[in-house]
């Protein structure tokens, strides 16, 4: 379980701030709940306030109709959208809510939903690199060695440069997947699917997994799970961006947010549905 508070949150104060009209709102000394839905999905993530994540469970009577949502793509700023209620997402996954949208505008996907924000949730852009680079791939290739993977077959998939705690300090996001069946009921020796972070450490910059599998042998009876960024931003107000992960696998999807602590990266909340 994460170290991060999850916190009920005044129900009654929270609706009326989130449903009153943006002018009433922006005037409330006391900043709104951050309502965070993944708009390729649907799936409500849940809420964040200040140090506290609500899960998408208990988050869902928060969500009222006629909120408006500020969509940003890893690219910024990427459009409008109304929301409705929040709705159960399917009878197989009780636990899992989603927020219809009706959609003004969009630049870009993927997208990340962000309703009830009173500050700038995406206060720096990341740049995408070009994932063909021989020196990330070499970083790849090293960190796969180091845990089992003699001979890696490296594919990285996304690759991000960003000040993630601004303190004008770059980080670097590695996004990197092969499995030799893509959405297959085993692995194989050799498959892989994670996310790197590469950051500056005490004077040093260290490679370290945001989170992912790796296999130095096969398991006919491991389902792989497949891993993206979806999104990279302050959700919580504190100048340090959040970092959202997709995870698809067969027959099932789900999002997952990490959050920055003393020790490290954590997940703090998510949402998903799968058989």
């Amino acid at each position: 379980m994460p170290r991060a508070r999850i916190l009920f949150l005044c129900l009654a104060l929270a609706l009326a701030a989130i449903s009153a009209p943006p002018q009433a709102a922006h005037a409330q000394e006391e900043p709104t709940p951050v309502i965070i839905v993944d708009l390729s999905s649907g799936y409500l993530l849940g809420v964040a306030h200040f140090d506290a994540w609500l899960e998408s469970s208990m988050a869902a009577d928060l969500v009222q109709p006629k909120i408006n949502y500020e969509l940003y793509s890893l690219n910024g700023w990427a459009g409008t959208a109304v929301g409705l209620a929040a709705e159960e997402y399917s009878e197989i996954c009780p636990e899992t809510y989603a927020v219809p949208m009706i959609v003004r505008q969009v630049t870009d996907g993927p997208l990340m939903a962000i309703g009830g924000a009173m500050h700038d949730v995406m206060p720096r852009w990341p740049e995408q690199l070009n994932t063909s680079s021989e020196m990330y791939r070499g970083f790849v290739a090293d960190f796969l060695r180091q845990n089992g993977i003699p001979n890696p077959q490296v594919t990285i998939t996304q690759l991000l440069r960003v000040d993630l705690e601004g303190d004008g300090t770059d980080e670097v996001l590695i996004a990197a997947t092969h499995l030799q069946d893509d959405y297959g009921l085993e692995v194989h020796a050799g498959d892989y699917s994670i996310v790197l972070l590469r950051q500056l450490v005490n004077g040093r910059v260290e490679t370290t997994m945001l989170e992912g599998e790796i296999f130095p042998v096969a398991d006919q009876y491991f389902v792989p799970t497949k891993r993206s960024i979806q999104g990279v931003l302050d959700f919580d107000r504190d100048g340090v961006m959040e970092i959202v992960l997709g995870f698809s696998y067969y027959e099932g999807h789900s999002s997952g947010i990490f959050a920055k602590y003393v020790d490290g990266w954590e997940y703090v909340i998510g949402a998903g549905c799968g058989l």
